[in-house]
């Protein structure tokens, strides 16, 4: 009898410890993860704070890029004036060239239908006056308009 009850006594003492051990695992995987999670949003909000920065200069960029590029290949003849003026309006526009794009898109506008040489010339022309990087290629625009 006093085995069984030393057997018994030694299975409770096991089973209590286990389950300690049990759930001090679990409390120690949950708090890891929870600390793990933390440092990921942490660095996260870090990265997208570094690319917000970054963002609007590289849209800036892009812009100016792909406004020239688009010029460029309407000059070389690549580009009817219905296909500048689709490509125009399908560019990403960052919030300082708002009003720049309105003013490109009306132009461009201009040369789809066919409006007065002199009106046209002179939109294209306060675009060049205003804009050094676009000055080239709408240099060559105006002097090739009817």
């Amino acid at each position: 009898m006093k085995i069984k009850r030393k057997l018994n006594h030694n299975r409770i003492i096991f089973l209590s410890i286990f389950l300690i051990c049990l759930a001090l695992i679990l409390t120690g995987a949950s708090l890891g993860e929870k600390f793990f999670n933390d440092q990921n949003v942490y660095y996260q909000e870090q990265r997208n704070s570094l690319e917000t920065d970054l963002r609007p200069r590289e849209l800036a960029l892009n812009y100016q890029g792909d406004l020239v590029d688009l010029f460029n290949q309407y000059n070389a003849g690549k580009l009817t004036p219905q296909q500048l003026s689709d490509k125009v309006m399908a560019l990403r526009v960052p919030a300082d060239y708002k009003e720049l794009h309105l003013k490109v898109v009306r132009a461009v506008s201009a040369l789809v239908k066919d409006k007065t040489a002199e009106e046209t010339k002179i939109d294209l022309q306060e675009l060049k006056n205003g804009y050094w990087w676009l000055a080239g290629s709408l240099a060559n625009l105006i002097a090739n308009i009817y």
